[in-house]
This record gives C-alpha cells, structure tokens and sequence, in this order.
C-alpha cells in the first residue's frame, strides 16, 4: 500500500467521521474510524503509513468541523460564542 492510497483512505474515514458517524450513538459514544484506521495501518503496514494517515485525516476533519466551530484550523479563537455551545454549556455543569 502506497503512502498516496493510505491518504486517501485517511479522507474517506474523515468523511465518513464526519457525516455519517454521528448518528451511530450508542449510550453516548460514538466510534471513531481515523483513530483505529490510523492505528491499524501502523501497526499492519509501517508506523510511515499511520503517522500520514492520521495527519492527512485530522487535519480533514478540521476542515469539515468548520462550520461547527466557526472557523478553519484555529481561526475561531476569537469569536464569540452563544449559550448554545459545548464551552458554555460544560462551563453551567462545572466541567470547564
């Protein structure tokens, strides 16, 4: 397996993590696919293989968690956030 095919298979599990993952909750967890492709390609393949794959993937999920967070890669540091986020809601429960 090529470091090439390993990537792109790191945006596929991205995809999948993203859009379809979500609604397999089970009891409040739900699986994380790029975690155990990551993991699965090191430990079969070449630790090479596992460090590009989770690279490529989380820096994918980053880009489609966007939307969510209000901004790409760290551009959202600055916004304000409504009551309706997950910091304001952990901070009522004393989480934060």
């Amino acid at each position: 397996m090529s470091q090439t095919l390993a990537a792109v298979g790191a945006v596929l599990m991205a995809v999948l993590q993203s859009t379809i993952v979500p609604f397999l909750v089970v009891d409040g967890a739900t699986p994380d696919l790029l975690l155990v492709y990551a993991i699965v390609l090191a430990v079969i393949i070449g630790l090479d293989h596992g460090v590009i794959a989770a690279f490529v993937g989380g820096t994918t999920l980053d880009a489609l968690a966007r939307f969510r967070s209000g901004g790409f890669i760290g551009t959202a540091k600055d916004k304000d956030y409504d009551e309706d986020t997950w910091m304001f809601r952990a901070k009522k429960a004393n989480y934060y």
